[in-house]
């Protein structure tokens, strides 16, 4: 019995030290509303710098497949015949991550509408109103972009004789 007392003693402090000791500053970024960043313990005060990765380069997702892409043709030109068997399985496990990334990816795009939905022009105008104050030489120059390729798309259209679903509701 008084070894089960002691194995009690030591988790119940070692629980007690944990509850005391351990960090939670969770913190919320409400730019992203309706897609809220939530950091929990760890490196907080890093968040904004992680925000501003990702609204900079992309998603982690897009970060993490790009990691995948280069490492799947570093690991493409190991030869295999130079590998532990150790080795071996943690090359097979990669591939089989970046194959289950791929798959899941692929099935996603299957599911969505072809071409741009509502929800992605959305978005892109919400993420360009809040670029406009954080930095406005970047969206001047991304709304000029943008307007010159629908001009562009416009007269192509209107050369082919075509008109576009605005031009045929329009009054």
């Amino acid at each position: 019995m008084a070894q089960q007392a002691d194995i009690f003693s030591l988790y119940g402090n070692f629980l007690k030290k944990f509850v005391y000791t351990f960090t939670y500053f969770p913190t919320t970024n409400w730019q992203r509303a309706f897609s809220p960043t939530i950091n929990f313990g760890c490196n907080v005060e890093d968040a904004e710098v992680e925000q501003h990765v990702v609204d900079e380069v992309g998603s982690y997702g897009k970060q993490i497949n790009r990691v995948l892409d280069a490492m799947t043709v570093l690991v493409s030109r190991i030869p295999p015949d130079k590998l532990t068997p150790q080795e071996r399985r943690y090359v097979d496990a990669f591939e089989d991550l970046a194959h289950a990334a791929d798959e899941a990816s692929k099935k996603f795009k299957d599911k969505r509408r072809s071409g741009l939905t509502l929800d992605d022009i959305n978005h892109t105008i919400e993420n360009l109103c809040s670029l406009a104050g954080k930095d406005p030489g970047r969206y001047e120059y991304i709304v000029e972009r943008i307007q010159k390729d629908l001009d562009r798309a416009s007269k192509k259209s209107s050369h082919s004789g075509k008109k576009t679903s605005a031009e045929a509701t329009a009054p």
